[in-house]
C-alpha cells in the first residue's frame, strides 16, 4: 500500500461522511419547500444539500488524483508503505487530521450560512444571532484555516516537529 492510497481512503471516507450530511439535511428540509413563509430559505438549503452531494460524487470519483495533489510526495512517488519513513507517516497523519478538521469546517459553515441567511432575509424570525454565535462563527473560520494549513502545509508541520524533537539540522 502506498501513502497516496491512504490518503485516499480517508478522501473516500471524507466523501461519505459528506453525502451523509447532506443527504440528512436534505431530507429534513425537503417537507418546508411548501411552506409558504420559509420556501426561499429552504431552497437555498436544498441548493447548498444538492452542491454538497455533487462535491462528495467528486471525491468519490477521483480519490487518488486529490490525494496525491494533498501528499504530493516528490522523493518518494510510488514508494510501497514498508519504505517510508516515520516523518513521512506523521504527514500523511497530519493530512488527514485536517481532512478531517475540514468535515466539521463545512458543516458548521453550511449552519452558519443559513442561520444567517434566515436572520438576514427574516428579520422578524425567532432567530437571533447573538455574541455566542458570532464567536462560533469565528471558531468555524479559524478551524477552516487549521484544516487548510495541515492538508496544504503537512510537510511544514511534520518536519518542525521533527527539528523540535530532535533539533535543527537532524
Amino acid at each position: 500500500m502506498k501513502l497516496e492510497h491512504i490518503v485516499a481512503l480517508a478522501v473516500r471516507i471524507f466523501a461519505i461522511a459528506i453525502a451523509i450530511y447532506a443527504i440528512r439535511y436534505l431530507s429534513i428540509s425537503l417537507p418546508y419547500v411548501f411552506n409558504d413563509d420559509l420556501e426561499e430559505s429552504t431552497y437555498i438549503l436544498v441548493i447548498l444539500m444538492l452542491l454538497l452531494i455533487l462535491l462528495s460524487i467528486f471525491l468519490w470519483k477521483f480519490p487518488l488524483s486529490i490525494s496525491r495533489g494533498i501528499t504530493n510526495f516528490q522523493e518518494i512517488k510510488g514508494t510501497e508503505l514498508h519504505e517510508v519513513n516515520g516523518e513521512q507517516i506523521q504527514s500523511v497523519g497530519l493530512a488527514l487530521l485536517g481532512v478531517y478538521f475540514l468535515y466539521g469546517v463545512i458543516s458548521d459553515a453550511v449552519y452558519w450560512f443559513y442561520v444567517a441567511f434566515i436572520t438576514q432575509r427574516y428579520p422578524s424570525s425567532e432567530l437571533v444571532i447573538t455574541l455566542e454565535h458570532k464567536a462560533l462563527m469565528l471558531a468555524t473560520v479559524v478551524e477552516f484555516i487549521v484544516a487548510i494549513y495541515l492538508l496544504l502545509g503537512h510537510k511544514k508541520i511534520s518536519r518542525l516537529l521533527h527539528e523540535f524533537k530532535y533539533g535543527k539540522g537532524l
